[in-house]
Formats: structure tokens, C-alpha cells, sequence
């Protein structure tokens, strides 16, 4: 990834070099402002690899020609949705809402409950390669380092996957509460709720992407109820 050296440490110089890791904690940072702005000494601490610690103590004069190197952070990348991206050569499609499987639906929902700007966790549950499955070999075997993968995944390809999740998403959360697909769902997630309740001993949890199963229960009766 070609950057501007700076000493032992890089800048970004356009926005493909930035990770998708780096701008959803850039975003995340935007997001917590009222103008969803972002100060100068974060967004160059975003996209470098400078600690704050460094920038701070830098000269002014010094600062001043580091921040003149990120004036492509006000150009607009491409932004045009797309359901897939190819990674070292091979291809990872993003599967539409409408085929998700129960599992799918309530992991994804998990992840966006707790962090709604953690898309690579999105995009490592969502974005598979053909023929591949979101199942227990999936994630135990595969999810891990898919995660690591679209953290590294240049922000712009990001940008146009996120587009068209987006919409996706919009319209799945804005169909009727009759719709066959959302019913199925309902349907199907009761009966894995009343099975998790069912299963579930004192003192013994299982975990799914790293958080309590106890948890995951909790927001899937949560999100039943609202359906």
C-alpha cells in the first residue's frame, strides 16, 4: 500500500491506502460530534500510523506541512454501491437480505446492535465467497481471519459495499410486519430461542463471535417482540 514516508512513520496519501478498519473508527469518531466533524489531530492520527503521543509533541511548522499531505481527505472517493469486491483474486459477494439463514440474521444484528459502524465484522459474516456457508465450520474455521481480511480491505472498495448493504438493509427493515420473509424469520428464530432457553444450564455459556450466548438470547426475544 503506497504511502508518504515520513520518517518511521506513514500518512495516507489518497483515500484507497486508508483501511476499512481505520475510517469506521474514523466515522465512529464523526459520529459522536454534533456536526459529525472530526478534529485535525484525530483524522491525522486516523490515517497514520502516528500516535497522538508524537503529534503532539511535533513542531507546528512540522505539523502544519503533515496535515497539508491530507487534503485528499476532502475529495469525495466512490462511493457506488456494489455487492461484491475481489480479493486476491478471488471474489466475495455480499448475500441479500432476503436469503439470509436465521443464524446469519441474528449475528448480524448482534454485531450492528453493539457497534453499527463495525463493518468489517459485517462484511466477514455477510460477504462469503461462492458456495460457501455461514455455518459452525464457517465461523469457528473461517470468520476469524475473514475479519482481518476486510480490516484490511481498502476503504473505498469498503465504501461501495457499505452503499449497498445499506440499501439492502433499509428496505428489509421497512417492509411490512406481514411480509412472508420477515415472518419466516420470526418463525424460525422463536423456536431457536425457545431451544437456547431450553439448553441453557447455571453457570454454563457458549459463545458466539466471542459474546455470551445468554446475551445473544436476550436481544433475539428483544427483536421478536418488536416484529
Amino acid at each position: 500500500m503506497e504511502k508518504i514516508q515520513l520518517g518511521n512513520y506513514k500518512v495516507a496519501e489518497k483515500w484507497e491506502d486508508v483501511t476499512l478498519l481505520q475510517w469506521q473508527d474514523y466515522v465512529r469518531k464523526a459520529s459522536d460530534k454534533e456536526d459529525n466533524s472530526v478534529d485535525i489531530i484525530s483524522t491525522l492520527e486516523a490515517f497514520s500510523d502516528i500516535p497522538r503521543s508524537v503529534i503532539n509533541q511535533m513542531p507546528t511548522d512540522l505539523f502544519e506541512s503533515v496535515v497539508e499531505r491530507l487534503k485528499w481527505v476532502t475529495e469525495q472517493p466512490d462511493q457506488t454501491p456494489s455487492a461484491s469486491v475481489e480479493i486476491n483474486g478471488e471474489t466475495y459477494t455480499i448475500n441479500v437480505m432476503e436469503k439470509l439463514k436465521v443464524k446469519e440474521y441474528l449475528d448480524l444484528n448482534t454485531v450492528i446492535e453493539n457497534d453499527k459502524f463495525n463493518y468489517s465484522m459485517i462484511f466477514a459474516i455477510l460477504c462469503r465467497k461462492q458456495g460457501e456457508e455461514y455455518d459452525e465450520e464457517f465461523i469457528a474455521d473461517k470468520l476469524p481471519d475473514r475479519l482481518e481480511m476486510f480490516e484490511q480491505l481498502n476503504c473505498v472498495d469498503g465504501m461501495k459495499l457499505i452503499a449497498f448493504f445499506l440499501t439492502c438493509y433499509i428496505e428489509l427493515e421497512t417492509r411490512t410486519k406481514n411480509s412472508l420473509v420477515v415472518q419466516a424469520i420470526k418463525a424460525d428464530a422463536t423456536e431457536l430461542a425457545r431451544s437456547i432457553r431450553s439448553s441453557l444450564k447455571p453457570g454454563v455459556f457458549t459463545t458466539l463471535l466471542h459474546l455470551p450466548q445468554i446475551i445473544k438470547l436476550r436481544k433475539l426475544e428483544k427483536s421478536l417482540m418488536k416484529i
